[in-house]
């Protein structure tokens, strides 16, 4: 790696899936953040972008981690992957790359550069430039405008400011749906879930449509596998005809299933049983006709197949005699 460090963005402790680590293992975020920092500089010195796998136990992972059961938390956030004695860091490359480093890094530089620049003597403007105004401090009152803008549309800790009137239930419903649609679809880039200018753009949209009509619209682009959020070119109550059978990807009882084997991935009997309680008899049934090994296995090239076959085998299921 170029540098003996690690990123940590400043509203890591508030993230939703730390505070889903802290519900799971039963202590606070900051502690959570401190058990993520040992492990992440265990994964920065070990791995890479090009090479984001190891074999491993979770029994050892938990241990570099320091706490018992962080690993399979960390499996059941997303975080971590396992499979076949393998374990993987999805997108490691996004916070942990070369690339992402270097940017950091050159992000220093020119900040460091422009506090200098500010002590010495006014250098002649540029070209193209009006008197005074050297390019850098044009970028440096640009960079302020935007800083101050974002820092009125903000809310507390960092977070997206949400709008008054969409700050009810079933807006915040239609945008966790909206980011685990992204996430399921592998389009983290422009899930406004880790991306704060994205979140806040989201939110900017949905006043426009207004609390009654946005939730519909998430609805309606969700169903039909958009990247952004659309308004229905038909009346709304059609619209939600269509958008009440989600796309197979999108099927909640699909995503349960998931969501058992990556949590439980095991063939031991105590994962067996967790699988079994989070399930229940009729999915664990369509999970066991599939092969649960393709759950754990699944990457997003092979979601799409694996999502189809869900949907086939549950209807099966669902016209077969008890």
């Amino acid at each position: 790696m170029t540098a003996h460090w690690i990123k940590v963005e400043k509203d890591t402790a508030t993230k939703p899936e730390v505070m889903r680590l802290a519900a799971l293992l039963d202590i606070d975020e900051f502690t959570v953040v401190g058990h993520l920092i040992a492990f992440w500089s265990w994964v920065d010195s070990n791995l890479s972008p090009e090479c984001p796998r190891t074999q491993g136990t979770i029994r050892g992972l938990d241990r570099i981690a320091g706490r018992t059961g962080f690993c399979e938390a960390m499996i059941a956030v997303g975080w971590l992957s396992h499979a076949n004695g393998m374990f993987e860091i999805p997108k490691m490359g996004r916070h942990m790359g070369k690339s992402a480093k270097l940017r950091a890094e050159d992000t220093e530089k020119k900040a460091k550069k422009r506090s200098r620049q500010k002590l010495s003597p006014v250098c002649p403007p540029a070209q193209g430039t009006e008197s005074g105004q050297t390019p850098d401090s044009l970028g440096t009152r640009e960079e302020k405008r935007r800083e101050e803008g974002k820092e009125r549309e903000n809310g507390p800790q960092g977070q997206p400011y949400i709008p008054e009137r969409m700050n009810t239930p079933e807006c915040l419903k239609a945008f966790e749906d909206w980011c685990d649609y992204l996430d399921a679809a592998g389009l983290d880039s422009i899930n406004p879930r880790y991306n704060g200018p994205q979140a806040e753009a989201v939110w900017k949209q949905a006043h426009r449509f207004g609390p009654d009509k946005w939730p519909l619209c998430v609805q309606f682009s969700i169903a039909n596998a958009y990247k952004s959020i659309v308004e229905p070119s038909e009346p709304i109550a059609k619209t939600r005809a269509k958008a009440s059978k989600p796309k197979p990807d999108q099927d909640p009882e699909f995503l349960r299933t998931l969501e058992a084997y990556r949590r439980w991935p095991e063939a031991s009997e105590e994962h067996r049983q967790a699988r079994a309680g989070h399930l229940g008899d009729t999915l664990l049934r369509i999970a066991k006709r599939i092969g649960g090994d393709r759950f754990v296995a699944v990457t997003e090239y092979t979601l799409p197949r694996l999502a189809a076959e869900f949907s086939r085998v549950k209807d099966e299921v669902g016209n077969e005699p008890f």
